[in-house]
C-alpha cells in the first residue's frame, strides 16, 4: 500500500479519541512501517492510525521541531499533559499555529493540553467534538505540512 491509499483511509475516518483505546486499523501499521517515507511522515500516520507507541518510537528519535510536535501530541494523547508541555515547549512556534488559532477559537497548543486533560477529568471547557475535530485537523495540518 501506498502513502495516499494509507493517508486517504486516515483522513476519512470518524474522529479519533483524545486518548485512543486501541489501534484504529491493525493492518495498516505494517503498511506504514514499510512506506518508502521519512520518519516524520511515518510517525505522524502512526498518530493518525491511534499508534502511540509506534509514533513515539520513531519521534522520540527525531531530532527537530517537527519531532518534537509529534512526540507532543504522541504525549497528550496517552494523558501525559506535563510531558507532552515539554515538548511543545521545544517547538517555540511552528507555522500550522495560525491556520489552527484561525479554524478553532482560542486554540494554542498549551491551553489545548490543558482543555484535553480537563476533558480526561469530565471536566470539559471545550465541547469533546470541538476537541477531536482541532486535534484531528492539527494531525492533518502537521502531516500535510511535512509532505510540503
Amino acid at each position: 500500500m501506498n502513502y495516499q491509499s494509507i493517508e486517504k483511509i486516515l483522513l476519512k475516518r470518524k474522529l479519533p479519541l483524545l486518548e485512543p483505546l486501541f489501534l484504529y486499523e491493525d493492518s495498516l501499521k505494517t503498511d506504514i512501517d514499510n512506506l518508502d517515507s521519512s520518519d516524520l511522515i511515518k510517525s505522524g500516520l502512526h498518530l493518525l492510525n491511534d499508534d502511540l507507541y509506534s509514533s513515539h518510537k520513531l519521534s522520540q528519535n527525531i531530532l527537530s521541531k517537527e519531532g518534537s510536535y509529534l512526540h507532543a501530541i504522541m504525549h497528550r494523547r496517552e494523558g501525559d499533559y506535563s510531558n507532552s508541555k515539554y515538548w511543545y515547549s521545544q517547538i517555540d512556534n511552528h507555522p500550522i499555529w495560525k491556520p489552527m488559532a484561525q479554524n478553532f477559537d482560542e486554540w494554542e497548543p498549551f491551553s489545548f493540553i490543558d482543555w484535553c486533560d480537563k476533558a480526561s477529568k469530565g471536566q470539559n471547557k471545550k465541547p469533546m467534538n470541538w476537541l477531536q475535530n482541532a486535534q484531528f485537523k492539527e494531525m492533518s495540518l502537521l502531516l500535510d505540512y511535512f509532505n510540503d
